[in-house]
């Protein structure tokens, strides 16, 4: 796939995406000192942007970044400087939106200073909203490396990143479409590339709690709103071991960047779709019909 000459944000300044605008020696490359948070853009519209960058700002805390006015009291002109990214882009259809945060340059691995910097840039995607996989995904376990819940694990942070990259190139990847981790006690997290994961059993979703260690995505959120809305049974407050996988009669992934996705198989077991497509429907509308 070719490398797109996009536009992107870097303070508040555009930049050609393909161009050399960061330092060799910036921290997010040099120490993984970085933060990101995805949103979702559709037909121009930056999908639950204040809840994302309440996520984002809730992580920033965490690491003990400053905090720059622009994610508080100045989020409409931000706001505003990625709706022009959008234009400038020439993007009318549907994006995913990546914010990045980072300390500033220092010398040594102990910051000399508590500036942060942020970076904005755009993947275009084919259309307007979300596609549901008519092919259900087939998925396995990764378990020689587990997931250990910390207060930064439910962000988008190089920890995670790390042990993600591992389970993509376990022995039987080829074989699947997906890879689920565990955490140290051996509960469902989430899977590597379609984010939370959910299990229906009786019309009611189960989706693990966030102290187990899933991504603290705003889909997650979006998804438990939607169905209890819809009259299902929601918890989102369990364990979830391997025995709820196997006697599910659904399961499905849910993330900002590819919405949802239904499984088709774990192991011997077949799933159906009824209640997954009746949420990515939902979802999809919820998208589409965004109002700021």
């Amino acid at each position: 796939m070719p490398v797109l000459n996009l536009q992107m944000l870097l303070n508040g300044r555009y930049h050609n995406s393909t161009s050399a605008v960061l330092n060799i020696q910036n921290r997010a490359f040099v120490y993984g000192d970085i933060i990101s948070e995805t949103l979702h853009a559709c037909a121009g519209r930056l999908c639950f942007f204040d809840a994302h960058i309440k996520n984002l700002v809730q992580a920033m805390q965490i690491a003990q970044m400053n905090v720059p006015q622009k994610f508080l009291s100045e989020t409409e002109e931000f706001k505003n400087e990625i709706s022009k990214m959008l234009v400038k882009n020439k993007i009318f259809k549907g994006a995913n939106v990546r914010i990045s945060v980072f300390r500033s340059f220092s010398e040594s691995f102990e910051p000399d200073n508590d500036n942060t910097e942020y970076s904005v840039s755009i993947q275009p995607l084919n259309q307007t909203g979300f596609e549901f996989n008519r092919q259900g995904l087939a998925v396995a376990i990764y378990d020689k490396h587990r997931k250990y819940p910390t207060p930064l694990c439910g962000f988008d942070t190089h920890e995670n990143c790390f042990l993600k990259m591992a389970a993509l190139k376990f022995p039987y990847k080829d074989k699947v479409n997906d890879v689920l981790l565990l955490n140290a006690e051996g509960n469902l997290v989430e899977s590597v590339l379609n984010g939370n994961v959910f299990i229906v059993k009786n019309k009611t979703i189960y989706t693990p709690m966030l102290e187990d260690g899933c991504a603290k995505d705003i889909m997650r959120e979006r998804v438990l709103e939607v169905a209890r809305n819809a009259g299902y049974g929601v918890f989102g407050d369990k364990h979830l071991s391997l025995d709820h996988l196997k006697q599910a009669d659904e399961i499905f992934f849910a993330s900002t960047q590819n919405g949802v996705n239904w499984v088709g198989a774990f192991q011997t077991r077949r799933f159906y779709k009824t209640v997954s497509q009746d949420i990515a429907t939902k979802i999809n509308d919820l998208y589409l019909n965004f109002q700021e």
